[in-house]
């Protein structure tokens, strides 16, 4: 693998913002959420969309086992917070993924 020049892009100084940030994860979906996106863009489309994350996570999870990239272990799962009792909505959600996505 050769040499790369690389831009770092930052409102305020280097390691600032998101540039300092981010811990190295990767996951499927987006910010917005679903039902955001399906509002936008209608719900087959929302679900390709979901469906093309899940494709991207893949590929940087294949990328890195296909370079050998040294802990970078994958870790299954995914932790949702709530400030509120949510029990029930995060259990509705997780199992609506698991219908629509597997």
């Amino acid at each position: 693998m050769g040499w790369r020049r690389v831009c770092v892009l930052e409102a305020e100084r280097i390691g600032w913002g998101a540039s300092g940030r981010n811990g190295g994860f990767v996951s499927p979906g987006y910010s917005a959420g679903y039902q955001t996106i399906a509002r936008q863009v209608g719900r087959d489309d929302a679900k390709s969309l979901h469906r093309l994350s899940i494709e991207g996570a893949e590929a940087v999870a294949a990328n890195l086992e296909a370079l050998g990239v040294a802990d970078a272990e994958r870790t299954q799962g995914l932790l949702s917070t709530s400030r509120y009792e949510a029990t029930d909505e995060l259990t509705a959600h997780r199992d609506w993924l698991e219908r629509e996505f597997d």
